[in-house]
């Protein structure tokens, strides 16, 4: 079978408290692509999600290990044991990281489908966390679903990140999927910035009818955008913000510093 090997939604974490060769935590997501290049020719789920170490960003990396996966792969964990909830999930990517109150936590998107279209109803954002520099996990809880995109006029939220400013927590996530008669945008449209109640519970902020609190928005200016990342040293940039526009290859994807600070 014709394909190529691709790794993506890379998330890059610094862990203070483990060992020094291990404190750099690099986690991607490794999948095969049948070619030619089609949205289902993406074998999301015959992939997983893979971690590497290092003493220093700019140094020598260790080799991958399969962190997230099936077991008969050889990989520590099938994230779908972790919950009863879990248990009809595809595949899992969209990584985000941080560290925080000496835990490390992990947004992840959860697919019930092999391509990750289709099924809805069924796609979250799950959120779950080690108290052992990574070596045990355990799931927190299930941040977005189905119902919270539907409230906004969406299908899904996806391309989680979490991040903080001092001692505030937040959530970004990209609406996707427009639903309606006349939405123009049904690719990615932006960015959400939703502050945590307490990242320990998963609890997000909500209003009194339980909807998503949105802080901050980013709205693309050409075809598709979002998947944002913040760091909070990052003064001068922001909050970083991708954009795809097909129609002036071959930069049809770039990354902008926004300016916006948490």
């Amino acid at each position: 079978m014709p394909g190529i090997w691709r790794y993506e939604t890379s998330s890059l974490l610094y862990d203070p408290g483990d060992i020094p060769a291990r404190r750099w935590k690099l986690f991607v997501q490794r999948y095969f692509n049948i070619q030619p290049h089609r949205p289902k020719n993406s074998l999301f789920g015959q992939g997983w999600i893979e971690v590497r170490y290092a003493r220093d960003p700019a140094g020598r990396w260790s080799k991958p290990k399969c962190l997230f996966g099936k077991i008969a792969r050889h990989c520590s964990l099938n994230v779908n044991s972790l919950h009863r909830d879990l248990r009809a999930m595809s595949f899992y990517n969209e990584i985000g990281s941080l560290y925080h109150q000496g835990e490390i936590y992990l947004s992840l998107d959860a697919s019930a489908t092999p391509s990750g279209l289709g099924k809805w109803r069924k796609r979250r954002i799950i959120l779950i966390a080690s108290s052992d520099h990574g070596k045990n996990w355990r799931f927190v809880g299930t941040l977005t679903n189905f119902k919270d995109a539907k409230a906004f006029g969406y299908l899904t939220f996806t391309g989680s990140s979490l991040v903080k400013r001092g001692k505030r927590v937040f959530l970004l996530v990209t609406p996707s999927g427009a639903r309606g008669f006349g939405k123009k945008n049904r690719a990615h449209d932006g960015t959400f910035v939703i502050e945590f109640a307490d990242i320990r519970r998963t609890a997000l902020k909500r209003d009194a009818k339980g909807k998503l609190v949105i802080s901050k928005r980013i709205k693309p200016t050409s075809h598709s955008g979002g998947l944002s990342d913040y760091h909070e040293k990052n003064i001068a940039g922001g909050l970083l913000f991708s954009e795809i526009n097909p129609t002036v290859p071959p930069d049809v994807f770039k990354t902008y510093s926004s300016g916006l600070i948490l």
